[in-house]
């Protein structure tokens, strides 16, 4: 019925406008949306309560790898049984195991232990957790005195089946920034969601590119634990994103240009360096506009200016243009000082940039 649907609904859309979109999307009431993101030959489709960047990009990943992995299919008139079982692990993985960071809270604490009872687990007393409320998960590997990898893999597999509540919150090195449209609510003068003055100034605060602590830092926020909690309730509800990964990888390579300006600048000098960036740019922005965002700072960091509502199609073509732009430094570079120094130059600034990025990237594994 859903595939039927949503099939009606694009040829339908595809009729009035004359063209046919990969990306949509329908509202249902104030709190409900159904996202359609297409790939070459699958729609993926997700009900959420409000449409972050965060969440059509997550969509977006399952598409591309339900493709790629039952390409062999794509001419079957039909296929059922087990064979999605394995796939389910990974939507499951992307949608869900996100979410279980090491504060992650669990509701209705007898509940939960007894549908570990039912996983398994027979030796956990539900009666024993009756006393726990809003228990986190390390709290609770602790209790169990089991692995914190196993307890949450447990977790994630029984939440998968809407059997357990869960609420994030978010650890130190998380990213966030507001979702679309959700200023006017959470800065309203009327104040709908009753937040705490603290949580107001960290969500002020917030850019897609600061870890939550230093943000937090910043403010001095005092009572840290209302605070996380807080913006837990407002992710989950989609007020606030967690920052996707098309936006992790754009801020990487933004890291890999800062790096090589900076090292063109103690070889060649800051003049040079700031002249590569100019060929480079003009080189390029008639083919790639985006270039036009990037920044050069006093201390010749590169910075790449970004909005919070922008999608995937739009971070992969910025980031596109970045590795376009690092490219034609390092030739420069190498006109200038040799194939083995431009080389080598590269080479630093990518190793340093994969050391500090590589735990914000971890989801490329998947």
């Amino acid at each position: 019925m859903l595939s039927g649907f949503i099939s009606a609904m694009g040829n339908f859309m595809g009729e009035v406008t004359g063209t046919e979109e990969v990306q949509w999307k329908t509202v249902y009431g104030a709190d409900s949306s159904i996202l359609v993101e297409g790939g070459d030959w699958t729609l993926g489709v997700l009900a959420v309560g409000r449409e972050t960047t965060e969440s059509r990009s997550r969509l977006r990943r399952v598409v591309g790898e339900f493709e790629e992995s039952f390409a062999y299919l794509r001419d079957a008139s039909a296929f059922r049984g087990g064979i999605y079982d394995e796939f389910d692990t990974y939507v499951r993985r992307v949608f869900i195991d996100s979410k279980l960071s090491n504060r992650t809270l669990l509701i209705d604490p007898a509940g939960w232990a007894a549908e570990f009872r039912k996983v398994g687990e027979s030796e956990i007393d539900a009666t024993g957790f009756s006393d726990l409320s809003n228990i986190s998960i390390e709290e609770t590997a602790r209790l169990l005195q089991k692995p914190l990898s196993y307890v949450k893999d447990l977790i994630s597999s029984i939440a998968w089946f809407q059997r357990l509540q869960i609420t994030y919150v978010p650890p130190d090195n998380e990213m966030l920034a507001l979702s679309e449209g959700s200023s006017s609510v959470i800065f309203s003068r009327k104040s709908p969601l009753n937040l705490n003055t603290s949580t107001l100034m960290v969500i002020g605060a917030l850019d897609g590119r600061s870890t939550v602590s230093s943000v937090m830092n910043a403010v001095a926020v005092k009572n840290k634990g209302i605070v996380l909690l807080e913006l837990g309730s407002l992710i989950n509800s989609g007020y606030i994103q967690r920052t996707s990964l098309e936006r992790r990888l754009v801020l990487f390579n933004e890291c890999i240009l800062s790096e090589l300006m900076e090292s063109c600048a103690r070889e060649l000098g800051p003049w040079k360096a700031k002249q590569y960036l100019l060929w480079a740019i003009s080189a390029v922005i008639k083919q790639n506009p985006w270039v036009a965002r990037l920044r050069l700072t006093k201390t010749n960091r590169v910075i790449i200016v970004l909005e919070d509502y922008y999608g995937p199609e739009e971070l992969d073509e910025i980031c596109t243009t970045m590795d376009k732009v690092a490219n034609l430094i390092e030739i420069y570079l190498t006109k200038d000082r040799g194939k083995t120094t431009a080389q080598r130059i590269t080479s630093d600034a990518k190793r340093r940039c994969n050391r500090k990025w590589s735990d914000y990237l971890i989801d490329l594994a998947f």
